[in-house]
C-alpha cells in the first residue's frame, strides 16, 4: 500500500489500485494465481492480510463516519503482527472463566503494548480485565 490516505471513493482498493494490495508476504494480487499454488510457489503466508491493507480499510470507514468498525480495522492491522499462536492463546484468556486473574490479562496487555507495539490491542485486553473483575469472570467457568 502505499502513503495515500483513503476514502469512501477509493472502494474496493482491490479493483481500483490493485497494485497497491499486497499480501503480508508483501506479494501483490497479481502474483495469487492458481497457477503459482499448483506450482507452488505461494504459501500461507501469501494469503494473509497485511496491515496496511486493513489500515486503508479503517480508512475508508472513518470517511463514512463508521468508526467502531474503523477500531475493529485498527485492531485486526495490530493482530497482524502477533504469530498466529499467540492470538489463540490471548483468545482463550478471553473467554470467561479462562483468565485466572485480572493480573493475568493486565500481564498480556503490558506484552501486546511492549513486544508488539499494538497500542490498541493492549488497551482493549486492558479494559477487558476491568470487566471481568467487576463481573467476577476470572477463573469462573459457565
Amino acid at each position: 500500500m502505499n502513503k495515500k490516505k483513503y476514502t469512501y471513493r477509493d472502494y474496493p482498493i482491490s479493483e481500483k489500485y490493485p497494485e497497491t494490495v499486497k499480501a503480508k508476504s508483501k506479494k501483490s494480487l497479481s502474483d495469487l494465481t492458481i497457477e503459482n499454488l499448483i506450482n507452488e510457489k505461494l504459501n500461507m503466508e501469501d494469503f494473509r492480510i497485511s496491515e496496511e491493507s486493513l489500515i486503508a480499510q479503517a480508512e475508508i470507514a472513518e470517511s463514512v463516519g463508521r468508526y467502531t468498525l474503523a477500531k475493529n480495522f485498527r485492531r485486526g492491522a495490530e493482530m497482524v503482527r502477533l504469530p498466529q499462536n499467540e492470538i489463540f492463546e490471548i483468545y482463550e484468556k478471553l473467554r470467561p472463566g479462562r483468565a485466572k486473574s485480572k493480573e493475568e490479562l493486565i500481564s498480556i496487555a503490558r506484552k501486546l503494548k511492549e513486544k508488539y507495539h499494538s497500542l490498541i490491542l493492549a488497551i482493549f485486553v486492558d479494559e477487558s480485565a476491568d470487566i471481568y473483575e467487576k463481573r467476577d469472570l476470572c477463573n469462573k467457568r459457565y
